[in-house]
């Protein structure tokens, strides 16, 4: 009896110091003027997203509620909500050093390591350097090979559903990982998991990890890795860090076997190699950078191209019209189904339109959280955000605001057409790959990746959607933003070009 006295009174004290802690967190919490809804104490306002999954029209809810700057808490964390391009340019545009909050990112690095998603300072600016040349614009043109090949490939899996409606979610993640690991070691993904049947497994379980992602960041008592890896969120995190270390060592492992090492550290602009480091850090780090690419372009990759097609299943008519541009580029006859040049892609102003459009309607990264080091104005001055908080550009409301983009909620590519309402945009109004010193490095890259798969497989299909428009705005609040029912879309073979 006396343990189990003990056991009680140093749980009791435990509790109690737990309990004293969170009331010292809150009691010393960030505070700011911006209006928000009511808090709990110690919780903030988690009431909000206790009901999973949390929807990306929560946000939209209080933005409707409280205007163009609010705030709302996660526990004691204070998170400021901005959304006009005046505020957008003051917390990404700035001098000093920038970070991504830790707290929202905290599960990713678990994942991706000290990737440059998540690192700052003057390692982040290295690592940057380094990869800049693989994702510079001048450097397209080595891809176009890839995508092209690669999108033949999608094109044949797509072919093979018979015309039958699915959620193509996971098969666009195939394509997008694909592409994306040829593109950073030049050696494509089969020479490292031959099996196509794993390799859909693993994109599949990068489309899991946006629901474990979601249920952590709304649980700040998840921050805490012991509660975590007891929950049922946290075995499915250690499922998926474990298939991505096993798949990244065998990538490296690979490069070294098929001698292409100096290829990849050339592409990374020889990462890391001032100081000489021990080659087992070496590639730790190279690790982190290879899972973190891999994750953040399979996700936002796969998800911006599936809504731009179900946009155009939705929306048939701006399908004819690019389709009808295709026809014009790419002629007629056996020729029609050639390989995408960037001459060609050039000419494809429709679908630049419908790429920019499907952007700024659906945008896949819908959140930016910084932690700023520095008290920022807000709203013209009328409220302040403190140093230590974390200010969040909400792009996707940027985006739909109306007094930016006329009729904000209509898929109308046209806006983004020469002479089109877009074309003369206010700065900062548009921003799908962010903004300031960490804007999204490989935007050029994804742009023409996303060009070149909608010129291929809508010169060989016509799209139906099977999702309606509320389906596609049932969005999951996560780092990168999904339908929650999924793509439901169905791809039938146009009618053979005349020869």
């Amino acid at each position: 009896m006396s343990v189990w006295l003990v056991f009680g009174a140093a749980l009791a004290t435990v509790c109690a110091c737990a309990l004293a802690v969170a009331s010292w967190l809150w009691a010393t919490r960030l505070q700011t003027a911006a209006p928000g809804p009511p808090t709990w104490p110690l919780l903030g306002n988690v009431q909000h997203f206790l009901k999973q999954p949390v929807l990306l029209e929560h946000a939209a809810d209080l933005y409707k509620q409280y205007g163009d700057v609010f705030r709302f808490y996660v526990g004691p964390k204070l998170v400021v909500v901005v959304t006009k391009p005046e505020d957008v340019k003051r917390v990404l545009v700035t001098t000093k050093w920038q970070e991504r909050d830790p707290y929202f990112l905290g599960t990713l690095r678990k994942v991706t390591g000290n990737g440059l998603l998540i690192n700052s300072g003057e390692v982040w600016q290295r690592h940057r350097k380094a990869l800049e040349p693989t994702f510079h614009y001048t450097a397209l043109h080595r891809y176009l090979d890839t995508f092209n090949k690669e999108v033949c490939l999608l094109s044949e899996r797509l072919a093979a559903m018979g015309g039958q409606e699915s959620d193509v979610l996971p098969l666009m993640c195939l394509s997008s990982l694909r592409i994306t690991m040829c593109a950073l070691g030049g050696m494509e993904y089969d020479v490292v998991e031959p099996d196509q049947y794993q390799q859909q497994q693993l994109a599949s379980e990068f489309i899991g990890f946006l629901k474990v992602f979601q249920a952590t960041m709304f649980r700040p008592w998840k921050a805490i890795n012991s509660l975590m890896w007891m929950s049922e969120d946290g075995r499915k995190l250690k499922k998926i860090i474990g298939m991505a270390k096993d798949v990244t060592n065998r990538y490296l492992a690979a490069l070294r076997v098929y001698n292409t090492k100096l290829e990849i550290t050339s592409h990374f602009s020889s990462l890391l190699l001032e100081e000489k480091p021990e080659m087992q850090e070496m590639d730790d780090k190279i690790s982190d950078e290879v899972v973190t690419v891999a994750v953040t372009a399979t996700e936002t990759m796969a998800g911006a191209l599936a809504y731009a097609l179900s946009a155009l299943g939705l929306y048939p008519e701006w399908q004819v019209k690019a389709q009808q541009q295709l026809d014009e580029v790419f002629g007629e006859g056996g020729d029609f189904l050639r390989p995408a040049t960037l001459e060609d892609i050039g000419k494809l102003t429709v679908i630049d339109a419908i790429v920019k459009e499907t952007l700024r309607l659906f945008t896949v990264v819908p959140f930016l959280p910084r932690i700023i080091d520095e008290d920022i104005p807000l709203a013209g001055g009328r409220y302040v955000a403190p140093r230590g908080c974390c200010v969040a550009v909400a792009s996707f409301l940027t985006h739909r605001d109306p007094d930016l983009y006329p009729e904000p909620d209509k898929f109308d590519p046209g806006r983004f057409l020469p002479g089109g309402s877009a074309t003369s945009r206010k700065p900062f109004s548009y921003i799908p790959f962010g903004a300031g010193s960490r804007v999204c490095l490989g935007s050029s890259f994804a742009t023409l990746e996303m060009k070149v798969t909608l010129a291929t497989l809508l010169r060989q299909f016509t799209v139906v959607s099977g999702s309606t428009r509320k389906d596609l705005e049932h969005t999951l609040f996560s780092i990168t933003a999904h339908p929650l029912k999924g793509f439901r879309l169905s791809f039938r073979a146009r009618k053979e070009q005349s020869l």
